[in-house]
């Protein structure tokens, strides 16, 4: 059952929506395997119906298989849609033709969209080109990119020598070059190390939507990262969209539970948390894990309450939950 927030006509209330699906359906079949079998037809995507709002970041949540990356290249224009439609600005992506071109820019994880002998700046040179850009103004966009992504001291070396991070770091150069209106973002941070990954956040944060008013499509596994950066959620599962909102409005509606992680020494206190709706559970000598909904009691809250109670606490950390688990709750609540 889907958790409806309308996120089509909260975009018509509150800014324009840049994107538009309405009923998209995608079908593949199987690869041959057996030539007296039929090949089978998967259901990649559902009468998805989705509003991107120009100048926001969408978050386009789900499990793997869920039909992101399908989605993700219907909007890109690399594959048609069975049945439904796709509208930019109001205008479907057959009339809006040769208008497209530039205002879209695609970052996914495939090492092999890139020359492999030639160096960082060689393949932006080249991609820049296919954008139509020539001369002076190619150079100048191309350093403009790699200074807005930390490479400008490796564009010099061969890409083949990159590490996955430096690999990642260019492919979103490339999708800078066209400072197109819709960056369509598949996992951008997967092999960027944690200092790397909050500079990227900052980047698209400031740079991308803050200065530069673009619209973000932001494809990722970690519903942590989707709540710092998102202001609308999207969960795929199966192929279907099974909850779509504002971030605050969705979260709130299925709150997600969290867990804190207590270390001490000596005896854990008999009369903590008595009267809380909370979870606790011994997790071995000195460590005790309460799950807790963070609408209902504060994790700091919690902490003191350890403490007031005469616990000698160690050390405490926090986890959110996992994507699965947010999923598993929509499906339970909505059964």
């Amino acid at each position: 059952m889907l958790i409806d927030y309308n996120i089509a006509s909260v975009a018509k209330q509150d800014c324009e929506a840049l994107f538009e699906l309405r009923g998209v359906t995608k079908t593949f079949k199987t690869p041959l395997s057996n030539p007296l079998k039929p090949r089978e037809t998967i259901t990649a995507l559902e009468s998805v119906s989705l509003a991107i709002r120009a100048g926001k970041v969408t978050c386009l949540l789900g499990p793997n298989g869920a039909g992101k990356t399908t989605l993700i290249k219907i909007l890109a224009a690399l594959i048609l849609p069975d049945a439904g439609a796709v509208d930019y600005r109001g205008t479907p992506y057959a009339a809006a033709g040769r208008s497209l071109r530039g205002r879209i820019g695609l970052v996914t994880p495939n090492e092999r969209a890139f020359y492999w002998r030639l160096s960082g700046r060689e393949n932006l040179l080249f991609f820049g080109s296919l954008y139509g850009f020539r001369g002076a103004r190619l150079r100048g966009r191309v350093d403009e990119v790699l200074e807005a992504t930390g490479m400008l001291d490796s564009a010099e070396k061969p890409y083949r020598l990159y590490s996955a991070g430096m690999k990642q770091k260019l492919n979103i150069a490339r999708a800078l070059l066209g400072d197109p209106e819709l960056y369509l973002l598949d996992e951008p941070v997967a092999h960027l190390d944690p200092f790397a990954r909050e500079e990227f956040h900052a980047f698209l944060r400031e740079v991308l939507v803050e200065r530069r008013g673009a619209t973000i499509l932001l494809c990722t596994h970690d519903l942590a990262e989707a709540e710092e950066l998102a202001e609308d959620i999207v969960v795929l599962d199966e192929g279907r969209i099974v909850a779509q909102g504002e971030r605050r409005a969705l979260l709130g509606g299925v709150a997600a539970r969290r867990e804190v992680l207590l270390s001490y020494s000596g005896e854990r206190p008999r009369a903590w948390l008595d009267g809380e709706r909370v979870n606790l559970r011994d997790e071995g000598p000195g460590l005790a894990r309460v799950s807790f909904d963070p609408s209902e009691i504060a994790q700091e809250d919690i902490i003191a309450a350890f403490v007031a109670a005469g616990g000698r606490l160690s050390e405490a950390s926090a986890s959110a939950d996992s994507l699965y688990d947010f999923i598993k709750r929509i499906r339970v609540r909505h059964a």
